[in-house]
């Protein structure tokens, strides 16, 4: 037993004395570098494109009612966009809601126009 606790303390002492010899070199760490941080936001319109694309959503409906209500009562205009719809590129609907188109060139019969005589 004693040789095998001196044969265990002679290679303590040789791998301890001769672990320092050996040589690992320095491992460099680069330095972390911080990213820049951003610059600011500029302003560039902000709530006016979405003022524009909302008032050009408007604009549309408001031209292609108004077109609607030009071409249904406005006599002889027809369909001058071809746009088609009841009444144009279709026949009325027997029970509906829309206006038929503004008749051209029928007008009413009127009565006897009264004259001076003399």
């Amino acid at each position: 037993m004693r040789k095998l606790l001196v044969l265990t303390t002679a290679l303590s002492l040789v791998a301890t004395s001769s672990a320092h010899a050996w040589y690992y070199p320095p491992v460099v760490v680069p330095p972390v570098v911080a990213p820049k941080p951003l610059p600011p936001p500029q302003p560039h319109g902000g709530y006016i494109g979405h003022a524009g694309g909302a008032l050009s959503i408007i604009g549309i409906a408001a031209i292609l009612s108004g077109y609607d209500i030009y071409r249904r009562w406005v006599p002889c205009a027809g369909d001058p966009w071809r746009l088609g719809g009841p009444g144009f590129s279709t026949p009325m609907p027997a029970h509906g809601n829309v206006k038929p188109p503004a008749a051209c060139g029928k007008t009413k019969k009127r009565g006897a126009v009264l004259r001076v005589k003399g």
